[in-house]
Formats: structure tokens, sequence, C-alpha cells
């Protein structure tokens, strides 16, 4: 895992998560991509769960050669934060919108800015899961052509209520449709490609 506290029990910490895997009989490791600027061949999966800083040009190509060999990410943006990963995922048919998602409709008692979703997209990856909360999130945008060899597939979305709040100084909660982002915005996004070694790269993105 990149940039995240594995031990803390706070909203910014993974221990519950590292705990789950733990059990499932993997290892769970912290990576530093600043100090030793490439990821272990044999990492099943690297998870980047909101960068609170943009990634240097090295961590970002070492986040790049991984996925290009097949590696398996799962991105967890934050609304106000460039992570620098932006390039990376629209090179990849995903666009991150700068922008805050909210939803009239769908949300935790009456906070418009914490999501709650309870109908997903058919996946292995959403198939049984339960209701989630999404807070603060940035809604995403598929590609209008997929690159050859490459699915991209909405995992999670808002409510039609809902949308993307692009002018963050305007305290209202109203849609405009002059400059928002129009819902059902997507919360989540999975890609996966297929590679000549049979091997498949997918990136979950929040």
């Amino acid at each position: 895992m990149c940039s995240s506290d594995l031990e803390g029990y706070d909203q910014d910490g993974m221990s519950q998560a590292k705990d789950t895997l733990t059990k499932q009989g993997y290892v769970v490791e912290k990576l530093n991509l600043f100090a030793s600027p490439t990821i272990p061949a044999d990492a099943q999966v690297v998870v980047i769960p909101g960068p609170r800083k943009p990634f240097l040009p090295k961590e970002v190509e070492a986040v790049t050669a991984y996925a290009s060999k097949g590696g398996r990410l799962v991105i967890s943006l934050v609304q106000g934060v460039k992570s620098g990963l932006e390039p990376f995922l629209t090179s990849r048919g995903i666009e991150v919108q700068d922008d805050i998602v909210l939803d009239p409709r769908q949300n935790l008692m009456g906070d418009l800015a914490t999501v709650a979703v309870q109908q997903y997209g058919y996946s292995p990856i959403t198939d049984k899961l339960n209701p989630t909360i999404w807070q603060a999130a940035r809604s995403l945008s598929l590609a209008k052509k997929n690159p050859p060899g490459v699915t991209l597939a909405s995992l999670a979305e808002t409510s039609d209520a809902g949308f993307g709040k692009v002018d963050l100084a305007d305290k209202r909660v109203d849609f405009n449709p002059a400059v928002d982002h129009k819902g059902p915005v997507k919360l989540a996004i999975s890609r996966s490609e297929e590679h000549t070694s049979e091997l498949q790269s997918r990136q979950y993105l929040v």
C-alpha cells in the first residue's frame, strides 16, 4: 500500500483492510516509492488510498511501469487534492473531474457530500457488496472510445439527483447546469486490459 497509515483506525487509516487481508493469508506492506521507486514484481495488488500530496514524476513512472506489466491497482482519489496520477488515468481512458460529488437524494443524514450507494454495476468486485458510503469524492467519466483490448465499466454511481459540483467557492448546493457535471455521476470505474502474456491489468478507481 502506498502513502497510508496501515495501523491507524481513523478514516484515513487502512488497518481494517490490512487485518482482513492478513487473515486471508496475504502479506500487507507499506510501499515508499520516494525511497525506492520500483514496485516489487511479486506484488499481487498495489493500493493507493487517497494521496494527500502529488506523486513525484519518478513515483508516477513506477506506477505506470507496474500497470504496463499487468499489475493490479486500486486507486482512491479525494476532492481538493491533485494526486499527480490524473494524466496516468486519462491515458488509460478514465477522466478524473475536478469537483466534489453531492447527492440530495442518497446521502448520510443530510450531508450531501457523504453519498450512500446501494446499487452497483455488475462486476465480481461489487457482487454481494453491502451499501457503501463515499465522502468528499471526485466524479469520474469514461473515455468516449476505449483503447483496443481495454474494458471500462462503471461500478458505483450517484442517484439521478446527484452531481459533481465544480465551483467549490460557491457554498450553495444546487445543481448549476452551466458548470456542474450532471448526474448520475460515476464514483468508481473498473479497467481491465488484455495482454499478450494472458495477464490482465486492472485499476479500480474511487
